[in-house]
């Protein structure tokens, strides 16, 4: 979680940074300073068979870059469509998959959303078939939307604002789907019980 907050913290000073470069000056990094030797024992040099290949962890640290890239593009489509977050969560609710929250009216009432932001559909789609309850929420963003701040840079950590603007919509559009959902199954789960 910490790593993800500090990937955060750079694709917000270096949005037009290209994902590959990113990752694999990440990889080169890491295979340097932990590969060949045990994070909880630094003096003791790992065998061959436990070490990571520089191949490997930067196919890891890409998708943890890529996640965080979808992330901050998540809250830019929020600020865009005029809604306020916050995307000061604990640990606990980042490790129960709550990335940010989502200040909404819900039937009438404003409430604060959790939302599991995911980088694909797939990944919405098993996070839902894991948890039928998920706050997973794709933001809609493919690889080629990630231009750049002026859409000239392919393979950047951000989007262009006219690409935010054009998906804003959608992408609130699926939090209260989101929600809905996720307060239908408890009021049906809460009138199962009540029957019992």
């Amino acid at each position: 979680i910490p790593f993800n907050h500090s990937v955060k913290e750079l694709i917000n000073t270096h949005p037009e940074a290209n994902i590959r470069d990113v990752s694999t000056s990440l990889a080169h990094a890491y295979g340097g300073i932990f590969s060949k030797h045990d994070s909880l024992r630094p003096g003791k040099v790992k065998s061959q068979h436990n070490m990571v290949a520089s191949k490997d962890a930067a196919f890891t640290i890409e998708n943890a870059v890529n996640g965080m890239r979808h992330e901050v593009a998540a809250e830019a489509l929020i600020d865009t469509a005029g809604y306020t977050f916050d995307r000061d969560v604990s640990t606990y609710e980042d490790a129960t998959g709550s990335d940010l929250f989502v200040y909404m009216e819900i039937n009438g009432k404003e409430v604060w959303v959790p939302i599991d932001v995911k980088a694909s559909l797939f990944a919405e789609q098993e996070a839902r078939k894991k948890h039928s309850d998920s706050n997973a929420v794709w933001t809609g963003f493919r690889d080629g939307d990630f231009k750049g701040q002026k859409g000239n840079n392919p393979g950047a950590l951000s989007v262009p604002y006219a690409t935010t603007l054009e998906k804003s919509g959608v992408f609130i559009d699926r939090i209260y789907r989101m929600h809905q959902k996720n307060l239908a199954e408890k009021q049906a789960a809460r009138q199962n019980i009540a029957r019992v």
